[in-house]
C-alpha cells in the first residue's frame, strides 16, 4: 500500500511572516497546509490607524492613538492625545527587534517620547502611539483564539499576565488562566467580525479607576508566548490546530485545569529584580508568586537534552566568568 504524504502544517511567530504570508499566500497554499486570514484582514488588523478607525466606529473600547510615519507627524499629532503615553513600533520587523532599545517605551513627555520615537526609528520610523492606561502588569489580560476558514472556534484560551519584562510594556515573563472568561467575548465579536482566520488573540488593559478594559492590541496569523500558559492548562491550540487542518479528530482528551502558572523564569527573575528595586516587590512576595502548580517556558524535570546542554553551557563558560570576576576583585582593591 502506498500513502500519500500530507503536505507540512505551517505556522509563524512574527509579524513579518505574516505580511509574507498575507502576500503570497496563493502559492504558499500548494506547498503547506494553513489558514490564514485574507489581506485585507491582516492590513486592517495591523494597522493601528484602521482598527482605531473600526473600534470608535464599532463602539469597541480603546485608548486614544495616533500612528505616525515621521518626527515630524509624531509632533503635528500630540495635541491630540494626553501623556503618558506609550510608543511602539507599528511592525516590529527583524531590524526593530534586534536592535531597538526596547519593544515599548513609556514616555512620560514630549522629550521622551521624542527620544524614543529616535531610537525606534533608525530601524523602524512608523509607530504607534497610545495614551497610557494605569494599572499593572497583572491588568493584562488576553484571549487567544483558533478559527478555521468558515470561522468556526476550534479553540480559545483566556488569561492574564502576573508580570512582564520588560516591566510595565514588554512580553509575557509570567502568567496564569482566567476563568470565567472576562474578555473572550468581545475578543470573538472582534475577530469573527473581521473574518480572521487562523491563529488569532487580542491584548487588553484593564482600568483599576473604571474597571474597563481597553484594547491595546489585536495579533493576526501567529502563535505567541501567550499559549505557553495555555498549553500548560491542558489547552493544546497548536495541536487542535495541527489535527484540524489534517482532517484527523483530535486524538487527545482535553483536561483544562486554571490554577497553573507559567513562567518564562530568565525574564520573570529580571523583571522581580525592576520590581524588588523600585520597593514595589521583596524576594520574599516574588517566591509566594510563583507557589502552587507551574510550568516553565524553556525547561522540563524531564527533558534531559536540556539539563546535559545547560550543564555543558555552564561549564563551559566557567573559567571565563571566573577569570572576570577575579579581575574585579583584584582591579577593585
Amino acid at each position: 500500500m502506498v500513502v500519500k504524504a500530507m503536505p507540512p502544517t505551517l505556522f509563524v511567530s512574527t509579524d513579518e511572516q505574516v505580511k509574507v504570508i498575507s502576500h503570497y499566500g496563493t502559492p504558499l497554499h500548494e506547498r503547506y497546509r494553513f489558514e490564514f486570514p485574507s489581506r485585507e484582514t491582516v492590513d486592517l488588523l495591523m494597522s493601528k490607524e484602521a482598527f482605531t478607525r473600526l473600534a470608535t466606529e464599532k463602539g469597541w473600547p480603546i485608548p486614544a492613538t495616533i500612528a505616525a510615519q515621521t518626527r515630524e507627524a509624531l509632533e503635528a499629532q500630540l495635541a491630540s492625545v494626553r501623556f503618558p503615553l506609550i510608543l511602539k513600533p507599528r511592525l516590529k520587523n527583524l531590524a526593530s527587534r534586534q536592535n531597538a532599545g526596547q519593544k515599548a517605551y513609556r514616555c512620560a513627555d514630549t522629550a521622551s517620547l521624542l527620544a524614543a520615537y529616535d531610537d525606534v526609528a533608525r530601524w523602524e520610523p512608523e509607530v504607534v502611539v497610545q495614551e497610557w492606561i494605569p494599572g499593572t502588569d497583572a491588568d493584562v489580560h488576553y484571549s487567544f483564539h483558533y478559527f478555521a476558514a468558515d470561522m468556526r472556534e476550534i479553540a480559545t484560551f483566556e488569561g492574564h499576565k502576573i508580570r512582564q519584562w520588560i516591566p510595565e510594556v514588554g512580553s509575557t515573563a509570567c502568567s496564569e488562566p482566567v476563568h470565567p472568561p472576562l474578555v473572550t467575548p468581545l475578543s470573538r465579536e472582534i475577530l469573527t467580525s473581521t473574518q480572521c482566520a487562523g491563529f488569532c488573540s487580542v491584548e487588553y488593559k484593564r482600568d483599576p479607576r473604571s474597571g474597563t478594559f481597553y484594547i491595546t492590541e489585536p495579533t493576526v496569523g501567529r502563535v505567541n508566548l501567550q499559549l505557553g500558559t495555555a498549553l500548560a492548562n491542558g489547552a493544546d491550540l497548536v495541536s487542535r490546530a495541527y489535527f484540524h487542518l489534517n482532517g484527523v479528530e483530535y486524538p487527545g482528551r482535553e483536561q483544562r485545569t486554571y490554577d497553573r502558572k507559567w513562567v518564562y523564569l530568565s525574564a520573570d527573575y529580571r523583571s522581580a529584580q525592576y520590581y524588588v528595586a523600585r520597593g514595589d516587590l521583596t524576594w520574599g512576595g516574588w517566591l509566594r508568586s510563583l507557589r502552587g502548580p507551574k510550568s516553565f517556558a524553556v525547561w522540563q524535570a524531564g527533558d534531559h537534552g536540556m539539563w546535559t546542554g545547560m550543564v555543558r553551557d555552564f561549564f563551559s563558560r566557567l573559567p571565563g566568568a571566573l577569570k572576570r570576576r577575579t579581575q574585579r576583585l583584584l582591579t577593585n582593591r
